[in-house]
């Protein structure tokens, strides 16, 4: 009788945890590479000029953008082929990683383009709030000149780091 009921709560236990577990919301996906431009877009209050400028900007970045990882990911194949032919040209394969490299300094370079062309069409307040809100845009999030005031014995009571 003790097993039957220590086999019973067991399964109710297991059952409880799996459907809890599988029960739980799965994760939105980025939208477009993990940047929201309708949020952004709302959060400055850009007029509709500003707005129609944005979205050119946008638009045309993500095109450039496109075009560019797709070259990384066709030179990465190659890459990749001659891996798998074990057939290894040390030059060529040289060339390859260089290419791979010139079309990330690309991408990043576009990237800044973009962030700029925003900025230059922006009034001081909305410059303020691009600035602040995308500063992890330039890498600064974990710099020391943007990191939270610390607090007493020297612990900020951040958890982002």
């Amino acid at each position: 009788m003790k097993a039957k009921i220590s086999l019973l709560a067991t399964t109710i236990l297991i059952l409880t945890i799996t459907l809890t577990v599988t029960a739980q919301p799965r994760p939105k996906p980025p939208k477009d590479f993990g940047f929201d431009k309708g949020r952004i877009v709302d959060l400055l209050k850009l007029t509709d000029e500003q707005k129609s400028r944005f979205y050119d900007f946008f638009f045309s970045h993500q095109q450039k953008a496109i075009d560019l990882k797709s070259g990384i990911q066709k030179v990465r194949l190659n890459i990749g082929k001659m891996m798998a032919e074990n057939d290894i040209n040390e030059e060529q394969l040289i060339n390859l990683t260089e290419k791979v490299s010139q079309l990330e300094r690309k991408l990043k370079q576009l990237k800044i383009e973009f962030w700029l062309n925003v900025y230059k069409i922006l009034n001081n307040d909305q410059k303020e709030i691009w600035t602040s809100h995308f500063r992890h845009f330039w890498g600064m999030k974990h710099h020391p000149k943007f990191a939270p005031p610390v607090g007493r014995a020297g612990r900020s009571g951040f958890r982002g780091f």
